[in-house]
Order: C-alpha cells, then sequence, then structure tokens
C-alpha cells in the first residue's frame, strides 16, 4: 500500500513539473526595443487591462487569417547553446506581419509545440502595422529557462486585434518550414561540466588530478602499514 501511495505521489510531482515552464523574452521593432517581458505561465501585455494565464493547447488554431491582416513571413535565428549539443535556449523570432489598412495596432502570441501540443511562451506588446511595409518586422528574442526538454520544436504565431482581441491571423510550420524543426531546450536542461583549478607554485592541478594523488596516497599508507 505504501508502494501504491508513493509511485502516486511522484506520478503527481512528475506532472506538476512537466506543466511549469518559463521563458524571458524581449521584443523589438524596426530595430527599436519597445520592452521587456517575462512569461513563466504568466504573460504580460501593457497595453492592455488584464494579464492572463500562459495556455498551453493539445491542438492548432484552424483559422488562418483573413484578408484584413496576415502574415507575410517569418524566421528564427538560433543564438546560445552553452553546452554545444546543437540544441539552443536562445533564440530570436522575427516576423513582418502586413494590413489591407494604412496602419492596425495588433498584439502576437506565440508558442512552442511538440507533436502539436503548444505551450505559450511570449504575449507581446501591442505593436503597429504599416500596410504592406517591409520595416515593421517585429522580432521577439527569448531565453528558454525552464521547462522546455531537448527537442525539435514547432513556432507557432497568433495576431491578434488590439482593440477587440479578435484572432487574425495564424502562421506555424504547415505556413513557413522556417518555423519547424527548431532544436531547442530550455537553460536548465543545458549541460556545464564545472572544474576547479587549484594553482600552487607556478602549477595548476584539477580537481581531478587532486583526487587521485589523495587516493594514490592513501594506497600507500595502507599498503606500508600492512
Amino acid at each position: 500500500m505504501k508502494s501504491i501511495i508513493f509511485i502516486s505521489l511522484m506520478t503527481l510531482s512528475t506532472i506538476g513539473q512537466a506543466q511549469t515552464w518559463k521563458a524571458d523574452s524581449a521584443e523589438y521593432q524596426s530595430q527599436q526595443k519597445l520592452n521587456n517581458t517575462t512569461a513563466s505561465n504568466t504573460s504580460q501585455r501593457n497595453s492592455l487591462a488584464a494579464d492572463s494565464k500562459a495556455k498551453s493547447t493539445t491542438s492548432r488554431p484552424e483559422y488562418h487569417g483573413t484578408e484584413d491582416i496576415w502574415i507575410y513571413d517569418a524566421w528564427v535565428t538560433l543564438e546560445l547553446d552553452e553546452d554545444h549539443d546543437g540544441y539552443y535556449s536562445g533564440f530570436t523570432v522575427s516576423f513582418d506581419a502586413d494590413t489591407y489598412y494604412n496602419s492596425a495596432a495588433v498584439y502576437a502570441v506565440l508558442y512552442l509545440g511538440v507533436d502539436e501540443e503548444f505551450r505559450e511562451y511570449h504575449d507581446s506588446s501591442m505593436f503597429t502595422l504599416y500596410g504592406e511595409d517591409s520595416n515593421d518586422v517585429f522580432e521577439v528574442e527569448t531565453t528558454l529557462v525552464e521547462g522546455f526538454v531537448s527537442d525539435d520544436y514547432e513556432i507557432l504565431i497568433e495576431v491578434y486585434d488590439a482593440d477587440t482581441s479578435t484572432l487574425m491571423a495564424v502562421y506555424d510550420g504547415y505556413s513557413d518550414d522556417d518555423l519547424v524543426y527548431i532544436p531547442l531546450e530550455s537553460r536548465d536542461y543545458e549541460y556545464t561540466e564545472s572544474q576547479v583549478v587549484i594553482n600552487h607554485g607556478g602549477g595548476s592541478y584539477s580537481f581531478a588530478t587532486i583526487a587521485s594523488l589523495m587516493l594514490l596516497a592513501g594506497y600507500r599508507r595502507i599498503r606500508s602499514s600492512s
């Protein structure tokens, strides 16, 4: 009975950990820094009145835009791989959204997904689109902090009308190959090997070397006493 209870508790603990994630992001438009935001199961958007919980979903939106607002192109720049294993914890998503009107105020929600399960990692502030101008590209620079295992991710972008919060455009791996098979991992999955180095008498000795010398000294002491 105790074993069953223990296993159940471990399962609940694992589920709780799987639902926790954190990503730190900064957003830019036309090379001008707009603001810094942090998404860690809580999303921030300065232009709207209330914050909302970061979302996870097991189904992608079927809605792919209107003739009023659409995403013309998107691309990803990989930037930080501390353990050099090919999976990056730092990256930037850039996308060029256009509008039929002279200008339109919008905001974006960005997700990372694997096997049709998507988790929101950034909820942007309001920004303005100017017709089909390519100079209004919006960029989200992100560091994944925790909760994202090493995997090939898909990026999904939603664009909303800032006044009505109506979903206006969806852009994902079905829309653009640049948004699929992105090798990512959060920093808690970045492995870095630490090494202690002691400088003495003009030389340096690593922790492993010191440990080996101590073991050798102990072995010699045992042999001499016997």
